[in-house]
């Protein structure tokens, strides 16, 4: 006989899950360590090396890489989306989306994607459509950024379809009768992979808006307070906490309440839309309303519509039907007054972007 009885099953059972749950627990913590102790390497140049450098930008798509999914996950904690994003291999689309966009490019800005674009890395379960990020050098003097996509997102939709479910995920839905259709290609070129080109000139306005220096950075501890930054200054100001505010939210007080990908979360309602977009062209000189959301929305979408809309001659259009039979067009701003000082900004920027 044993000095000390052997345990019963049900003992076992309890040994047995509290070892899971202990070790379940030293992961978690780990995992939080980690992300304490590399606020994340993959925003550190060293992280990536230099071998990306041997391919045009065009080429550098990929899936994610272990350590970019750890950052993402942890992003999307502080950002409040329940998604974790897993690595996917990236589809046909992508890399013809990315062909049709250089061809569409100017050659300096070509040249500033090659020098300063890492890769464009694959996932699914991002929380949004895309994503960019700085990345810094050792000295922190230059920038240079990734960019993620969710790729199941426009598997699942041709570019009207996408265009339509991000622009009504502003609004909480209401038994009104009003609808909200966004159309941004005629029904001969509605495909998934001009739904990818879309939001890849959308992600790529933020990675030449950051390492061009046409906005400060959105990484707070990045940002000079002492620089002028003459797009910004279009359409925003600096309070006293040193927080960019719009220069119309006097006459325009929903747009602190816009939220992409926001759906039941939501802080309005699609009884708004009417008067929401109507604001967005009577009061101020925002090119969309994603564009009035913050500073780097704003030149994103000023990016994404100059070349799409202006440069590629494609169509752009919001519109807002009731159950009467009335409808709401909301187009274009390119060639309204309202957007003059914009256009003349990306006039000059998009042939010297330095």
């Amino acid at each position: 006989m044993p000095l000390h009885p052997m345990p019963n099953t049900r003992q076992m059972m309890i040994i047995k899950s509290l070892f899971i749950f202990l070790l379940l627990a030293f992961i978690a913590a780990s995992e939080a360590v980690s992300l304490e102790a590399s606020p994340s390497r993959v925003v550190q140049a060293d992280f990536w090396k230099t071998k990306w450098k041997e391919k045009l930008w065009i080429e550098r798509i990929d899936p994610a890489p272990a350590e970019l999914l750890l950052y993402l996950k942890h992003q999307n904690i502080l950002d409040g989306f329940p998604e974790t994003p897993t690595a996917v291999t990236p589809a046909r689309e992508m890399a013809e989306a990315c062909k049709d966009i250089s061809r569409s490019l100017s050659p300096s800005l070509n040249h500033l994607l090659n020098e300063r674009l890492i890769g464009i890395f694959c996932v699914k379960d991002l929380g949004s459509s895309g994503f960019a990020e700085e990345v810094f050098d050792e000295n922190l003097q230059k920038s240079y950024a990734i960019i993620v996509l969710d790729r199941d997102v426009f598997l699942k939709r041709k570019a009207n379809e996408w265009a339509t479910w991000k622009e009504n995920s502003v609004f909480q839905p209401k038994k009104n009768g009003l609808k909200l259709r966004m159309t941004i290609e005629t029904k001969k070129n509605n495909t998934v992979q001009n739904a990818v080109r879309y939001l890849l000139l959308h992600e790529l306005g933020h990675t030449l808006g950051l390492i061009s220096g046409v906005h400060p950075s959105w990484v707070p501890s990045r940002r000079n307070r002492a620089v002028d930054y003459p797009f910004m200054n279009l359409s925003w100001k600096n309070n006293h906490q040193e927080k960019a505010v719009s220069l119309f939210d006097d006459a325009f007080p929903e747009r602190r309440k816009i939220r992409y990908y926001g759906f039941s979360g939501a802080q309005l309602t699609n009884d708004q839309m009417p008067e929401v977009y109507r604001k967005l062209q009577q009061f101020t000189n925002f090119v969309s309303l994603q564009a009035s959301t913050n500073v780097w929305e704003d030149f994103a979408e000023s990016f994404v519509t100059y070349v799409h809309v202006f440069i590629n001659k494609k169509t752009w259009q919001v519109r807002i039907d009731n159950d009467k039979g009335g409808s709401t067009l909301i187009g274009p701003c390119w060639q309204e007054k309202r957007c003059r000082e914009k256009q003349i900004f990306m006039e000059r920027w998009f042939y010297n972007p330095l």
